[in-house]
């Protein structure tokens, strides 16, 4: 009898002894899946802070770049008079041509 409470005894902490070592992995895998998500989410912080520096940076050029597109609509361009020149020589070859 003695010796059957030992086996019982001796199934009961080897069940137990079972039961932790799963634990003791569960835990394992929880810390390493932790650590990874840590990382994660640092390497998205990094990434984030970068998007935001990225998106002032683009804010400045593009308040630049519409400074510079109102100097230029207010100055004459020559490019213009050109266009204008060239499209009256034309006008008037093809008058010309049609009267004579």
């Amino acid at each position: 009898m003695f010796e059957r409470d030992n086996q019982d005894m001796l199934k009961h902490y080897e069940t137990t002894l079972d039961k932790v070592r799963t634990a003791e992995k569960s835990l394992l895998e929880i810390s390493e899946l932790q650590t990874l998500l840590v990382n994660n989410l640092e390497m998205q912080s990094v990434h984030i802070d970068q998007l935001v520096a990225d998106s002032f940076k683009t804010a400045e050029n593009i308040g630049g770049g519409n400074t510079q597109l109102k100097k230029a609509a207010q100055r004459a361009s020559p490019a213009r008079y050109t266009f204008f020149a060239a499209s009256g020589l034309c006008l008037f070859l093809i008058v010309w041509d049609l009267v004579f």
